[in-house]
Order: structure tokens, then sequence, then C-alpha cells
């Protein structure tokens, strides 16, 4: 098991369980985790289940039918935590079939339910299509009218899977379990999807026999996941599929709470690591093929495509799912509740920021990946951070709490929650192994492609549509190189291309001719990746934003 430490008794930068209160039907044996996932009401589990995160804290009732206090949580839990009935999700089983009820963390509204936005086209009681981005984190849902695409309502909200760890690794090996399994797996995504429809179809007033047709675009562990096809082959060398092309499906194998006959169209996938995501977001982009174009998909893998000479090369790098507010003591995905701009004054060392959603006035609950870049920045500007990327122990304002440096950011009182929103020296690395994956990933593609410019850079994924990529060249995160052209943010490209996918008929040849000419690079014992690696850990010793 990992080692960890004790938390501290006092408050520190731990998250609380509030009162928010869920009755769940357990069976014996059956882990809490896995039936909070199941009801709908799933808590993060950045750790995967091990132990080790603390993050999936509950409470439940005195005198419940439970497993004994694992090692686990006899050192992230503190005596008192213990005292009133906090357990951690991921190590309480059911000691008998019971109904109990169960007091989640505190949930903002954008991680509890989705966020759905009724867009300025009317339903015209024609044909509606489901565009469909199944990220590994977040998935994001279009309706749209048939006839041209028109978009009339969306929806966002987080993949029910996260409960079985934050990253793809995680569920690769969670549908090898034979306690978790792909079954299982397949019926969170399901659920997931069926959840923001449901949203969207009641927000939008529309029918669910309207539904037509349903393309969906993912990345290829979600994928072959959602298409009920065993992952296992992306955990072993050489990591690639066993199909990239799928064939067609239908709402009633999937599960979709759609007419069973409706088709769903899957994306295909390039490689292992480079899904139909990538392919949903390239034909989305309407790029010049002579020239030197790069997209940049930034989510809990980053997928860089880089069109030189009208050749296609493609990398995907490990970057962890930390642009996507995960594995980061305040971090969530881009939905109401999330900080996604934030600017610090080097001087006095306040901090000002922008919240998703902030027109109805709400708090803050957290930092989402553009939020999150823009803090690092400001704290390396403002010199709390060292190049090497070490808090400041002796800065104004770093705290140093058993053993772990951390800086506030938010002060309790201005957050939804009442806790104050922090950055530990912890969330730091996290995000110097994910910025530095990103970097050399894009510098490998140029080297290997013989490219010394690029002419356009689109960034697209789920860190939030307030992304500065100033800020992120200015901390090391983007090879100055981008800055040679234009550069531009379109967060929703992949579901856009979903979009696409439903209203152009030729969409799955021209697809799949586009998946069959792009080169993969693989990354994986390639020297001149780990040099490059290494050395974009550090934060330039300078920073202008």
């Amino acid at each position: 098991m990992e080692k960890i430490k004790k938390k501290p008794e006092k408050d520190g930068p731990c998250p609380k369980v509030s009162a928010l209160s869920r009755t769940l039907c357990l069976e014996k044996g059956q882990i809490l985790s896995s039936a909070l996932a199941e009801a709908g009401h799933g808590v993060r589990a950045d750790c995967a289940g091990t132990g080790t995160c603390g993050q999936c804290r509950v409470q439940v009732p005195p005198g419940a039918s439970l497993s004994l206090p694992t090692d686990a949580e006899r050192v992230l839990l503190t005596d008192l935590e213990m005292k009133t009935g906090v357990r951690l999700a991921c190590q309480v089983r059911s000691s008998r079939s019971q109904t109990m009820a169960v007091c989640l963390p505190e949930e903002d509204l954008g991680q509890a339910g989705c966020r759905v936005t009724v867009s300025g086209g009317r339903h015209r009681r024609g044909r509606v299509g489901v565009a469909i981005d199944l990220g590994t984190t977040s998935v994001d849902l279009i309706l749209c009218d048939l006839d041209d695409g028109t978009p009339l309502v969306s929806a966002s909200g987080k993949n029910a899977q996260t409960c079985h760890g934050d990253d793809v690794v995680s569920r690769i090996a969670a549908a090898q379990n034979p306690e978790i399994g792909l079954a299982k797996l397949q019926g969170l995504a399901v659920r997931t999807i069926n959840r923001l429809l449901s949203a969207c179809l009641k927000a939008g007033k529309i029918k669910a026999n309207a539904v037509a047709r349903v393309a969906l675009a993912g990345n290829t562990a979600m994928t072959l996941i959602l298409a009920g096809i065993d992952p296992g082959s992306l955990g072993r060398y050489p990591y690639q599929p066993v199909i990239t092309d799928l064939p067609v499906h239908t709402a009633g194998t999937l599960g979709l709470d759609l007419d069973p006959k409706v088709p769903v169209y899957l994306f295909p996938a390039v490689s292992g690591f480079i899904g139909g995501d990538t392919i949903s977001a390239l034909m989305a982009w309407n790029f010049d093929r002579d020239q030197t174009c790069l997209l940049v998909d930034i989510g809990t893998n980053g997928e860089l495509v880089l069109c030189h000479r009208n050749r296609f090369f493609a990398v995907s790098c490990a970057t962890g799912p930390a642009f996507e507010g995960a594995r980061i003591s305040c971090g969530m995905p881009a939905m109401e509740g999330a900080i996604d701009r934030m600017d610090m004054d080097p001087e006095s060392g306040k901090f000002v920021w922008h919240v998703i959603g902030s027109q109805g006035g709400i708090k803050p609950a957290g930092l989402c990946g553009s939020g999150i870049v823009d803090a690092v920045a400001g704290l390396r500007r403002a010199n709390l951070l060292s190049p090497s990327g070490l808090l400041d122990p002796g800065a104004f304002r770093v705290t140093k709490t058993d053993n772990t440096l951390w800086v506030e950011l938010v002060a309790p009182i201005d957050t939804r929650h009442g806790r104050a929103l922090v950055l530990s020296q912890k969330d730091i690395g996290e995000v110097q192994l994910a910025k530095a994956a990103l970097c050399a990933g894009i510098e490998l593609l140029l080297l290997r492609s013989g490219a010394d410019h690029i002419d356009q850079t689109l960034l697209t994924g789920a860190f939030g549509a307030g992304f500065d990529y100033t800020k992120a060249v200015a901390m090391g995160m983007l090879p100055k190189v981008v800055l040679t052209g234009r550069v531009r943010v379109a967060p929703g490209l992949v579901v856009t291309g979903a979009v696409m996918g439903l209203v152009d008929p030729k969409i799955a040849d021209r697809a799949l001719a586009l998946s069959r000419t792009i080169a993969v690079l693989e990354l994986g014992g390639d020297p001149e990746f780990e040099d490059r690696f290494i050395a974009a850990m550090a934060f330039p010793e300078q920073i202008e934003t």
C-alpha cells in the first residue's frame, strides 16, 4: 500500500463531510463507493479505491452493520472524524443486506448533477440528434436539429465511472477486477449518458421519440467499454485495441433510454491512446492542410496531432487528470461553481477570480483546469514557487501543516461549502507532471516531423473556456513555438465533431479515412522525450503574465 501519513487533528486542507444525505440499498459484502456509484451518487476516488487519497469521505449512521475501519482509514481520518462516523467509502463493506442513509461530501451544483444550457435554436418538431463526447472525467452531450445541426440543448456532467479511478489506466484495471468488471463500468457510462439525455430532453421540452440518431466520440478505452468490449489489451504491450473501427450500434444494445432501434455511430480510434475523440475534433476543425497546424486536446490524456506538409503525426501524453481538476485538493471539472479564471497581485498577494455560473451570485466550490493553470502561474510570478516547483515555506501566504506546504487561494468565507480552496505541494507536483508531458510531447512532434514553426494551434479539452494560453506558455506548459502562429481555444470541439457526425452522411467514411492516415509516435522508451520531459518539469526563471 502507498505510504501515507496521519492527518493532523486540527483543520487543514482536507475535505470535510456535509449533511447531504442519500438513502442506499446495500447488498451483503458490497463496497459503499460502488453502491453510491450505482445509485448515481459517485464520490471522488482519485486513488481508484486504494484508500490513499482520502477524497471519498462519507458519514454513516451509528450502529450500521459495516466492516471495521481499515489501516488506510486509521491513517487518513482524524480521531474526531472516526468518532462521528466518517468513513472512506472505498474501504467500507456492508456486513449484511440493509437500507442505510449516508451523508455525502459537499457537492457543488456542477458535480452533483449536470450543467444544462438551452441554446438559441428552437425545436420545430422535426428529427433530433444526440451528439456525445464521452470523456474519462466529464461527459458532454448536445441535442441538435438533424436537418442543419443547430444546437437545441446541451449538458455536461461527471462520468460516474470516476468512482473507480480518475484516469484511463484505472478504468482498464477496473474492467479486469472481478469485483467491478466490464459490465458495471459500461452500466455507469450508460447511466451518465441517460442522466444528461433526460436533463436535455426535459429542458428542451423534447420527447425521446423525436431522437433519430446518436453520434459518440470518446477515447479508445471509454469507447470500448461503452460498446461492451474488454479494454484489457490497452494495458498490455503493444497497448493496442482489439478493434479500432466499431460497427454501428443501437440504443437498445447499449441501454440508452431511447427507441431501441435508434442507430448509434461510434467514431473510430487510431490507436490505443489516440481515440475517436481526436478524430472528431479534427473533423470539426476546418484547418488548412498546406499549413503546419497543431491540435492539442487537454484532458486525462493529452492527445496531440500535428499536420505538416499534409502529413499527420500524433502522440498521446500521460498528462494525468490534473487539468480536469482531479488529483488536485481544490480541483473539479469545468462546471458551474468552478473558478475558470484567476489572477494574483504579486504585491498584495490577493487573488481575484471568475466563477462559471457566477451570474447568479454563485460562490466558488473549486478550480477547474484553466483556473489551476492561472493559479500556479500567479504563484510562480509572485515567487511563492521556485523554478523547481517548491513552495517557499517562508512566504506570506504559504502554510505548513504536518510537513505539508500549502497556500490558500480562497478563504472559507468566500466558498460555497465554507472550506478554503488551497493548492498543496503535492498539487504543484501533479501540475508539473502534466505540463511537462504536454510540452515535451509537442516538442517531440515538431522534432520528428521536421517542422520548425506552427502556423495554427487549436486548444481543446475539458479545461474550461477561460483557458489563458499565454499563461500556459509562460509557465512552460506549452512551448514558446506555439506563439509563432495563431492560437485559438475551442473547449467543445469533440462534441462539435460529433454533431457533424449526425448531419453529414459521409462522415463515417471521412473519419475512417482520416484515422488511417495518422502516424502515431510512441513516447515510451524514447530518450529524446525523456530528456525533454525532465527539462520541462521546471518552471521558467522569469514569468511574465
